[in-house]
């Protein structure tokens, strides 16, 4: 686990998982087994993540769920959305900083 991580004690974290600097995993989110989060990372609230790779400063928004996907750096999957089976989110829209 990196610095400054920040953990809801609601939230479900897997194993193994990897997680990277300054993120921040939010009230009912669920980092599940085979993930990665690099630096900088947001799980919103009731999301799920297992099997994936969020690389820097991607974000999972409220209530969705990914799985073996990988989320592009600085890419959000908005709020409410099932992402599944090796998609992969492209940074064509990124967040603002």
């Amino acid at each position: 686990m990196g610095d400054n991580v920040e953990i809801d004690p609601s939230a479900e974290i897997g194993y193994p998982v990897v997680i990277g600097n300054n993120c921040k995993i939010e009230k009912g989110a669920k980092l599940l087994e085979y993930s990665v989060l690099a630096d900088n990372c947001v799980l919103e609230m009731g999301s799920v993540v297992k099997k994936s790779i969020l690389w820097e400063g991607a974000c999972v928004m409220r209530n969705t769920i990914i799985e073996r996907c990988v989320v592009g750096e600085q890419c959000s999957v908005k709020s409410s959305a099932a992402v599944f089976d090796g998609v992969i989110v492209d940074p064509v829209r990124r967040n603002e900083s």
